[in-house]
């Protein structure tokens, strides 16, 4: 098994089925300014991250929204 995704600025992140736990990562990675790894977390966890949208601080609401309609 190699390690060839280790040169690369990116995180993948796995499925994620908790409301919560979607919730603290995309408030965490707002806050900090990563709106790439938002875009690919939101996209990658679309179910979640619908449900996730009313427990998100109120600035970040409409990113997340905008990225879901695919405008983001």
């Amino acid at each position: 098994m190699s390690n060839d995704n280790i040169c690369k600025n990116t995180v993948r992140l796995p499925k994620i089925t908790s409301v919560r736990k979607l919730t603290r990562i995309l408030n965490d990675a707002m806050r900090n300014g990563e709106k790439k790894l938002v875009k690919e977390t939101v996209l990658e966890n679309t179910e979640t991250a619908k449900k996730a949208i009313p427990y998100l601080n109120m600035k970040y609401r409409h990113y997340v929204r905008k990225v879901l309609e695919g405008s983001g």
